[in-house]
């Protein structure tokens, strides 16, 4: 933005999720002179101008946010004094936000989002559906934006949508290159190149360097501030599908398990824990073949396997580094039960003249063996 903006920066607020795009706010100090405001009218302020937002680490720069200006607002006080101006925007996925479609498509759910993607980012990364559309057995239907096209595609196929960056800078100009993800987050055993592995081979593989550490051993030092964990076992252990074929109007029923392996190697998954001998079933009902319904199911019981929860709280200062969704980091000092290797779920980012806080979602789809070593806090 160049000094004039930066100098007068008071905060900046990224908000980062799984699958939806990232929000940010800049707060500016405003200021009225010979009753015209400073800096709310400049160009470099006004909307579709690209913001990026970057943060140096120890392994270099981290692009927190790159996308367009959507929304100004000015608050002024009378005088000058405690004006100001908040900037609001979300990534570039809004570029694929902004006219609502009307169509029909054939082919792969994961070729048209690879066509909607290729010329907004410069990488795309789709991983390949199962069902085939066509005129005579179904088609893919599309009403609204080609954002809410991808986003529902990418639940139904179990699969999550975001954006990566790598920046580089060069005196005052920060280069920021773009791959948009459409993939299992995380990795799941059927989509590596292993197929033989079993699920007990899976590990999610924490970024390295980066733990959340509550209770510090001698010599180590706490990178967290606050952390909260829930279990919630009132979830859906299996599921069954209804598919009513588009052709004849059969009825056939499929069934699913969770095809994501458990964070915890030896730990406990949901219906471990959940423990009562009876099963939870989902049920989906969906016109279409086996190939529409199977990954619905799949996807259901994905997200019910996350059934460990946490929010924490840390700083860019005391983890040396900072966390974006879709990362895996190890949680320590707070017992066998609930350390381990967590996916972050959301990034609240924070920036201001006192640091930068980051307010974690994170997330695990089992807890550590219960021993008696975790029943009395046992770190």
């Amino acid at each position: 933005l160049g000094s004039p903006i930066t100098d007068r920066l008071v905060e900046v607020r990224i908000e980062q999720s799984l699958d939806s795009p990232a929000l940010f706010t800049l707060r500016l100090q405003e200021d009225i002179c010979g009753g015209q405001p400073g800096i709310i009218d400049r160009e470099e302020l006004q909307p579709k101008r690209v913001i990026s937002v970057a943060v140096q680490t120890e392994e270099g720069l981290a692009c927190l946010i790159h996308g367009p200006i959507e929304r100004i607002r000015g608050s002024f006080a009378e005088g000058g004094p405690g004006s100001s101006v908040d900037i609001t925007g979300r990534d570039r996925r809004s570029l694929l936000d902004l006219s609502s479609e009307q169509d029909t498509h054939e082919g792969r759910a994961s070729d048209v989002i690879q066509q909607m993607l290729r010329g907004v980012f410069d990488e795309v990364d789709v991983a390949q559906t199962s069902r085939v559309y066509s005129e005579g057995d179904g088609s893919l239907n599309q009403h609204g934006t080609n954002l809410r096209f991808i986003e529902r595609q990418a639940r139904r196929n179990n699969l999550s949508f975001w954006v990566e960056y790598e920046c580089e800078r060069s005196g005052e100009t920060l280069t920021v290159r773009e791959t948009a993800h459409v993939q299992p987050s995380p990795p799941r055993p059927q989509d590596t190149p292993e197929p033989s592995r079993s699920v007990a081979d899976i590990e999610l593989v924490a970024e390295q360097g980066l733990v959340l550490r509550m209770n510090p051993r001698p010599g180590e030092r706490r990178t967290m501030t606050r952390f909260d964990v829930e279990i919630d076992v009132n979830r859906p252990t299996s599921a069954k599908g209804r598919v009513v074929e588009a052709n004849d109007l059969e009825e056939e029923e499929t069934s699913a398990s969770d095809p994501q392996p458990a964070v915890e190697p030896n730990g406990e998954s949901l219906s471990q824990v959940a423990g009562d001998g009876e099963e939870r079933v989902g049920h989906v009902i969906s016109a279409g073949g086996r190939d529409e319904v199977q990954p619905q199911i799949q996807a259901m019981l994905t997200e019910a396997g996350w059934f460990v929860n946490a929010t924490a709280s840390t700083t860019a200062e005391m983890l040396r580094g900072v966390l974006f969704p879709h990362q895996v980091v190890n949680v320590t000092g707070v017992g066998l039960r609930h350390s381990g290797a967590y996916q972050v779920k959301s990034v609240t980012h924070v920036i201001n003249g006192t640091g930068h806080v980051m307010d974690l979602g994170l997330r695990r789809n089992a807890v550590g063996p219960s021993t008696s070593a975790s029943r009395t806090g046992g770190s």
